[in-house]
């Protein structure tokens, strides 16, 4: 999550929560990991670094090589 401050000229600025860094989850479900990486850090990967992480799961591999291939 991120907190909102506002400067002297009432301008908002969103300031990245020091728990999550932005990544907009709770402690307990970034403690959570599959093959060393968050929830977190896996929606932040690329399709292509995505389809390397998930070679071993073919469910999840073929709709990733179906996004390779539009993209």
């Amino acid at each position: 999550m991120a907190d909102q401050s506002r400067d002297a000229f009432s301008t908002r600025h969103l300031c990245p929560c020091d728990l999550c860094k932005g990544g907009r989850y709770n402690r307990e479900t970034l403690d959570i990991r599959y093959k060393g990486k968050t929830i977190s850090e896996v929606l932040a990967m690329t399709v292509a670094e995505a389809c390397d992480f998930f070679s071993a799961v073919p469910v999840i591999k073929r709709k990733l090589d179906t996004l390779m291939e539009l993209a």
